[in-house]
């Protein structure tokens, strides 16, 4: 049977004969921490261990001079003080110091609800995925990763989805025919890690559908062409031009039965065969096949234009501008 502890006991073990809670934990059958709740219980005052003599105890008005007002970090108080790492952060969650990591995820996460994210559909995600785009996955990562230039699209279509990681690289990019010249140019990447992305995308997404199955294990849904789709296509992988009175739109591919697809859908324009000869830097010249689906009359144009409009963000300037030039246009008679 156990010895009942009590204050008396427990006072004259540890207090008058110096035993420490170790030695009591064994001589009463009890587990050392039992031994310190107790202590703590009966309030009687412990002493310091022979490891913890000579180490600052840790408290708030410690914690916050030296981590917010000195700014460093939780390992260098951990090193400098002798403890271990997990003690400094339980004694900061203790005291209620938020880290640094937390106050800007929390500042990350309310930039990112107030992005007024509009028209945005997983049709148009679909689609702008399908235009820029990578899909692959490493051991037990899958991720979905959207490279563009323009940093708004990016953060709208984190902030609808909800998750994400955006980074941001410098890139060397030629401008220039007759005398290219390198200029640093940022490239902005929308990493999407999670498995129920490929879900999200099972009934959105068109052309690289082989390559989700493949990679997330997962069925697709026979996916459904929209308009919203369109415009995601055409803000990643499309143009638009004016010049001597004339409007034309493009969307390019490097697959055609793609754009037989797209056509079918658009019930006008037509596809045009090209090829690109060139060189990256002073490497050989490489030849690249591509295709683009043209739309030129003017009245195609005006629908194309009206009905990718509500859900256009890269591009929506331009398209606007040829609505308005179209719709206002004198045309001859006879």
């Amino acid at each position: 049977m156990k010895t009942q502890l009590t204050p008396e006991l427990l006072k004259q073990l540890y207090t008058n004969e110096g035993k420490t809670a170790q030695q009591i934990a064994q001589q009463t059958d009890y587990c050392k921490a039992t031994i310190l709740y107790h202590l703590k219980k009966f309030n009687i005052p412990t002493r310091k261990e022979w490891w913890l003599k000579g180490r600052p105890k840790i408290t708030k008005e410690f914690l916050e001079q030296e981590y917010i007002q000195k700014g460093k970090t939780i390992e260098k108080i951990a090193k400098e003080t002798g403890y271990k790492r997990r003690k400094i952060m339980r004694a900061m969650q203790k005291f209620g110091i938020q880290t640094r990591m937390k106050q800007r995820r929390e500042k990350f996460n309310q930039h990112y609800s107030s992005i007024d994210v509009g028209n945005m559909t997983w049709d148009y995600i679909g689609g702008f995925i399908d235009a820029e785009g990578t899909i692959y996955r490493w051991r037990h990562l899958y991720r979905v990763s959207i490279v563009n230039t323009n940093k708004e699209v990016l953060e709208k279509i984190r902030a609808f989805v909800g998750y994400g990681t955006l980074t941001c690289r410098t890139w060397l990019s030629h401008h220039g025919t007759a005398r290219p010249r390198l200029r640093k140019q940022p490239i902005f990447t929308l990493s999407l890690c999670r498995k129920e992305i490929g879900e999200k995308l099972s009934s959105h997404i068109v052309l690289k559908r082989a390559r989700i199955e493949d990679k997330f294990g997962i069925k697709l849904v026979e996916p459904q062409i929209s308009w919203s789709y369109i415009a995601g296509l055409f803000d990643g992988d499309g143009w638009i031009c004016q010049h001597n009175g004339s409007c034309k739109v493009g969307i390019a591919s490097k697959h055609l039965d793609f754009l037989r697809t797209i056509k079918s859908f658009l019930n006008y324009g037509f596809i045009e065969h090209r090829k690109w000869h060139g060189r990256i830097f002073n490497g050989p010249i490489m030849e690249s096949i591509q295709y683009v689906q043209i739309i030129i009359r003017h009245e195609n144009v005006l629908d194309f234009c009206r009905h990718v409009l509500p859900f256009l963000t890269i591009k929506k300037e331009k398209v606007e501008k040829i609505k308005t030039f179209i719709e206002n246009k004198k045309w001859r008679q006879g």
